[in-house]
């Protein structure tokens, strides 16, 4: 027997196939990211680097440390959902981050919380070798390239299906880094490959100038604007792009995209120094409108970064942001139209040098130094876990206190 439809039955059907594809979509495009690492020969100081901007739905992230491992660890998170890590530190010095690479396969859900279980038990990359050996045989539900450094200078990406993995360490590439965004090698797809010829480019400037320091990623690298063409577009913005209103620019082919909600430097250790000294310079928000803070592996993160709900260091970045990008609704409307998301480059810095990196720049910059200063001083002496914390929260309150002083001055310019 033959089943006809109705004519309504029949559009009812074409249309829920057409929104979830374009949720399909748009949920691809919410969990890219850009990220890379780079060996100790490759860096300025010697000491290995990580790093991630990290591309999401949910702009609610927080730091969070984690005691319920082997090891215990410092993690970026959505709020309210610790089972999920996006890029974390533990105390034995290895860290991890990951990008989604959907051509190695169509299931990602557990690329989180297979970061998650690495922090919390591994304390190497080979250790965290070993693990992925273990789960190929009982299989994982991951599509992703995993990143990863630790305390004895190992510096490698993992391109990781459910099955396999293939390994590529920074020390075996011509520069001693690699660059990652949402494609594989062995995947054969080209996702994010806007941002991942933009990333190499910036990282062979960085490289050929003094080798890399994690803050030229930090400053340059993660709030760099480019178009789709990897033309890089300036801030402030000068005249009117592709007809748009005077300032704005589009950000959904740059590095610092409408859809980035945090981002980590992560700086591990020179070989005899205490793990405990890797740091995750983190910024919760979209990059443009938080302020870098560093974070290490020895207790409970301050309050500011990891609130009863949400964090109040990244809602005041999220505040700002919604000043400087489009209303979610019409960030919906841009989506259907397949129009780009544009941001207004006049209220991070306008031609007079005002805006709101004149506050949050500056501020960044003292924690750096604080941090840095910090740094060397305990490389020296063994640190104490409760000098550590006390500046962890004494920096993180300056910038939370420099967010809410920008936003003051967005509001005050809006009246």
């Amino acid at each position: 027997m033959k089943l006809k439809l109705k004519q309504s039955t029949m559009w009812i059907l074409v249309f829920v196939l057409l929104v979830s594809t374009s949720f399909s979509h748009r949920q691809a495009v919410l969990e890219e990211c850009t990220a890379g690492v780079a060996c100790a020969r490759a860096t300025t100081d010697g000491r290995p680097i990580l790093w991630k901007s990290r591309d999401a739905g949910d702009r609610d992230n927080e730091v969070i440390w984690n005691t319920s491992g082997t090891y215990r660890f410092i993690a970026v998170i959505t709020a309210r959902n610790d089972k999920d890590s996006w890029m974390g530190l533990n105390e034995k010095g290895f860290a991890i981050i990951n990008t989604l690479s959907s051509d190695l396969g169509s299931d990602a859900a557990e690329n989180g919380k297979v970061m998650t279980h690495a922090l919390g038990t591994c304390g190497s990359v080979d250790d965290f070798e070993a693990y992925l050996k273990q789960t190929n045989v009982t299989s994982r539900k991951t599509a992703t390239n995993y990143g990863t450094i630790d305390a004895n200078g190992g510096a490698a990406f993992f391109e990781t299906a459910a099955n396999q993995y293939w390994r590529y360490d920074a020390k075996d590439t011509a520069d001693g880094y690699i660059v990652k965004t949402n494609f594989a090698i062995h995947g054969g797809c080209s996702g994010g490959i806007e941002r991942y010829k933009r990333s190499q480019l910036l990282m062979k400037d960085f490289f050929a100038s003094d080798r890399i320091d994690w803050k030229e990623i930090e400053r340059i690298q993660v709030r760099d604007f480019s178009d789709k063409s990897g033309t890089p577009l300036s801030v402030p913005f000068s005249g009117n792009y592709a007809g748009q209103e005077a300032g704005y620019i589009p950000t959904d082919y740059a590095i610092c995209r409408n859809v980035t909600v945090s981002f980590a430097a992560i700086q591990g250790v020179l070989k005899g120094e205490p793990p405990v000294l890797s740091t995750m310079w983190t910024i919760l928000g979209q990059p443009a409108t938080g302020i870098t803070v560093p974070y290490w592996p020895v207790g409970a993160t301050p309050a500011e970064a990891n609130g009863p709900k949400t964090a109040p260091l990244c809602d005041a970045a999220n505040d700002i942001r919604a000043r400087i990008f489009p209303s979610p609704k019409v960030q919906a409307q841009a989506d259907a139209n397949k129009a780009p998301i544009n941001l207004n480059t006049q209220m991070l810095r306008d031609s007079n040098g005002s805006g709101i990196w004149k506050i949050t720049l500056p501020v960044e910059d003292q924690i750096i130094t604080e941090g840095e200063g910090a740094l060397q001083q305990w490389r020296n002496h063994s640190p104490d876990a409760t000098e550590m914390l006390a500046l962890e929260g004494k920096l993180t309150k300056k910038a939370l206190d420099a967010l809410k002083q920008a936003k003051e001055l967005l509001e005050n310019n809006k009246r």
